[in-house]
């Protein structure tokens, strides 16, 4: 199988050199790099130039078509069997990941493989989410962000082919299009779980996550919608439900929102993705202690971790 490691950048040259040479470090031959390039300058070009090696596709765009919009364009360059998104700041560990997951997809029910990463701040800290190697994707959707049903960083396997079965990155102002993307895996497949930190995700103050305002965030939400129209009506009624309850818990982690910002949020997504349940409404206050509660219980040994 033909791997694509797939990096779009944006004016990150002292990160990409790591990143395309830990993909260099992987022990499996059979691979390309798409470099998708959104930078104003000719730097990046440069860097991949030195390499000096045919695997390098590099492509730059005439003018900066945001992040999502740049990973698109990216897989549709790409000509592997299995493709991977490494974000430009990131890179490889474990040196064994590509040919141990492969393994993996020797399963044709599996369309994705994740790992666990060691996320990089002050300190840092290894993530663990002890799943079976094998998870049901039915299953993985509907316990999503809660205990260990989460994905802690962008850079995980999937096969290419079944994109064929959804559509992907549509909406360039969703952030969150790379969970989007791995839940609708989850429905047409199931998931491979990588039990060793095979990724450093690295923090820093330009990270997406960190830049997101409480308007942004009630846009983002959007990919909840995206997710279930693929599933039947009553069954996408209920996950949805689950997935807005649960993006709430992952939001309150990260951000510390006063109240009246946190009413803000649940309402604002409420109507973003087109929940009208009076008892949630009714019961807004007991749900939202409720969430500090599960968040104070659940997150804290794992997903604190995100707390930039």
């Amino acid at each position: 199988m033909k791997v694509s490691y797939i990096i779009p950048t944006y004016n990150r040259l002292e990160y990409l050199n790591e990143a395309i040479n830990s993909c260099f470090k992987q022990n499996y031959n059979n691979f390309e790099i798409i470099v998708s390039d959104n930078s104003d300058n000719d730097l990046v070009k440069k860097l991949t130039d030195e390499f000096s090696d045919e695997r390098i596709i590099y492509c730059r765009n005439s003018v900066n078509i945001g992040a999502v919009a740049n990973w698109k364009k990216a897989i549709e360059l790409s000509s592997g069997d299995i493709c991977i998104i490494l974000s430009d700041d990131d890179y490889f560990i474990d040196d064994q990941y590509t040919k141990n997951a492969l393994e993996y997809f020797k399963d044709s029910s599996i369309n994705l493989v994740i790992c666990d990463c060691v996320l990089g701040k002050e300190k840092d800290v290894p993530t663990f989410l002890d799943l079976p190697l094998k998870i049901n994707g039915r299953e993985f959707i509907e316990n999503f962000w809660t205990k260990n049903y989460f994905i802690p960083v962008i850079s995980n396997f999937f096969r290419k082919s079944a994109l064929e079965s959804f559509e992907y990155f549509q909406d360039s102002d969703i952030l969150y299009s790379d969970i989007e993307l791995w839940l609708k895996m989850m429905i047409f497949g199931n998931v491979g779980y990588y039990n060793k930190p095979a990724v450093y995700y690295r923090f820093h103050k330009t990270n997406i996550v960190t830049n997101m305002n409480c308007e942004k965030l009630i846009k983002n939400s959007k990919f909840i919608n995206n997710v279930v129209s693929y599933l039947p009506k009553k069954d996408g009624e209920v996950i949805k439900k689950h997935l807005f309850l649960n993006y709430l818990h992952f939001i309150l982690n990260i951000y510390k929102y006063e109240y009246k910002e946190i009413k803000g949020l649940y309402f604002g997504i409420m109507k973003e993705i087109r929940i009208d349940n009076k008892f949630m409404k009714f019961y807004f206050k007991y749900i939202v202690n409720k969430i500090i509660r599960k968040i104070k219980r659940l997150f804290k040994s794992t997903i604190t971790a995100f707390d930039k």
